[in-house]
């Protein structure tokens, strides 16, 4: 399907495939011209509404951030009859591949800055309604984190109705999804969410989630480059507790136990029964 597109995308051309990224939900390649000419990335989707979907929003993120500094890679074809997509290709590593403490705190306030400067395309404020998010909460619900919904039910009390900040959020951003350029820019991939959420949920991620590559990412650098969260603290508090509880839960339903599930473990716990704050920190 890639090379069938691409033949569309530019009839002329040959290029030479290399797999980038290839699960269930499709693959990802890198498209390199046999000739003269530019490589392109190709994304193959299982889901043709999915694939849809990111382009869409793919395209409406380039243009609002092609003049700011955070870039994205454009968005330059989709296929009418394929589940496939063909998008700028920007050189580059990815942050989990270079995950390491001499640059992490640079990287990390580099990270931050993208993620403000892309909620900022649709951020704002509305009350926070926290009983849809319990419901949703319960249905994932087990045993060993009774305690901690316990505590939630005493956090909501305290954040319901209060100002919280939602915009279409990135939805997958953690270190592998954001890269640095040879030239030092920060590049976003890997988004098809097109709904408003809380701003919370992508940062969150971010700092917790590090693909069980060293450490997770360092707060202070990363706020530096993020800015100051506009959010009262009870919303700050039960927030971090839900974003920790419901990824705990999933973790727990999914039934692996190896050591990148146990150092994901150890990170969410402590904060979804309150020991430490993330969000919210004491």
């Amino acid at each position: 399907m890639a090379l069938a597109a691409l033949g569309r995308f530019r009839p002329q051309q040959s290029y030479a495939l290399t797999v980038l990224a290839q699960g269930d939900a499709g693959a990802v390649f890198r498209a390199e011209p046999m000739g003269a000419g530019r490589a392109v990335v190709v994304k193959v989707g299982a889901n043709r509404a999915a694939v849809a979907r990111q382009f869409r929003r793919q395209r409406q993120v380039w243009r609002a951030l092609k003049d700011t500094g955070h870039r994205v890679p454009r968005a330059m074809m989709l296929d009418a009859d394929l589940p496939v997509m063909i998008m700028e290709h920007i050189a580059g590593q990815s942050l989990r591949a270079l995950w390491s403490p001499p640059v992490l705190a640079d990287v990390t306030l580099r990270a931050g800055a993208w993620l403000a400067g892309f909620h900022g395309i649709s951020a704002a404020q509305r009350a926070l309604e926290t009983a849809p998010m319990l419901r949703w909460l319960d249905t994932l619900m087990s045993e060993p984190l009774a305690a901690a919904r316990v505590r939630l039910g005493a956090l909501a009390t305290e954040a319901e109705g209060q100002a919280a900040t939602y915009a279409v959020i990135h939805g997958d951003f953690h270190n592998a999804n954001v890269m640095l350029t040879p030239g030092g820019d920060i590049v976003g991939i890997d988004f098809e969410n097109a709904k408003p959420n809380l701003i919370l949920r992508d940062i969150f991620l971010f700092l917790t989630d590090t693909g069980g590559v060293g450490g997770p990412a360092p707060l202070p650098a990363f706020m530096a480059g993020y800015g100051a969260l506009d959010m009262p603290r009870a919303v700050l508090r039960f927030v971090d507790g839900y974003l920790a509880t419901a990824a705990a839960a999933r973790a727990l339903n999914s039934g692996q136990s190896g050591p990148m599930m146990r150092a994901r473990l150890a990170t969410l716990l402590p904060i979804a029964n309150g020991e430490r704050g993330l969000l919210a920190p004491e």
